[in-house]
């Protein structure tokens, strides 16, 4: 199991990375939103643990940047602050578990396995439509039986399709649901899902189609309308 850590303590860091390490789990480190939010976005992460006072700004303002993007990895708040609206105000934003410091270690070891197994009964292994699998977690793609190579941008993008199956999703939708509110004025969405519609075709259709004045949907190419 992957997990990333982002606090600010060193001392904390170092007794956390001792202690998971020692149970089995693999571990990123920031100390920074900066360093957090980058390695988040190129890694995939079982669980997060994040911290709320951070140096370059506050743990729940990045857990909210992760939900905008679409980055629905477990998080799991580490804060000195106990008072119950702090909580309310973590969970609300999309944190998953709120540990209040000091606490015990094994029960942060239980803590993050509960949220990695709820995570993983939630969360489909497959999405599936005509003979397109879709692995979301590891952002595979077989097509007729096929191997495709597709990126971590074209899997964002898929997983939302597939996730909005039997009704369109709009270019606006799409750019909100990755970037957040200060997404880029350009055409990338655009390029983006031109390339993995070429990726998805079958003969002269595509497993993605585009909705006139609406925006884009997943469809089987193999089935009669």
């Amino acid at each position: 199991m992957k997990v990333l850590i982002i606090d600010d303590d060193a001392e904390l860091q170092r007794t956390l990375a001792n202690y998971l390490h020692s149970k089995g789990f693999v571990l990123n480190q920031a100390t920074t939103i900066t360093k957090g939010a980058s390695l988040a976005s190129i890694n995939n992460y079982d669980a997060i643990i994040l911290d709320i006072n951070l140096p370059d700004g506050n743990g729940l303002d990045l857990c909210n940047y992760f939900r905008q993007k679409n980055i629905l990895t477990p998080i799991l708040f580490l804060s000195a602050k106990a008072n119950v609206i702090d909580r309310i105000k973590g969970l609300n934003i999309g944190a998953d578990d709120y540990l209040v410091k000091p606490f015990d270690l094994d029960e942060l070891a239980a803590r993050l396995h509960s949220l990695i197994r709820r995570y993983k009964i939630s969360e489909p292994a497959h999405f599936t439509i005509g003979k397109l699998i879709f692995d979301p977690h590891n952002h595979q793609v077989l097509l007729n039986n096929q191997s495709v190579i597709i990126t971590k941008m074209e899997s964002k993008i898929l997983s939302l399709l597939f996730r909005s199956i039997g009704a369109p999703i709009s270019r606006q939708d799409i750019l909100e649901k990755i970037y957040g509110d200060e997404y880029p004025i350009t055409n990338t969405i655009d390029v983006i899902i031109y390339k993995l519609r070429k990726k998805l075709d079958v003969g002269t259709k595509s497993y993605i189609e585009s909705v006139r004045a609406v925006g884009y949907k997943l469809v089987d190419p193999n089935k009669a309308e």
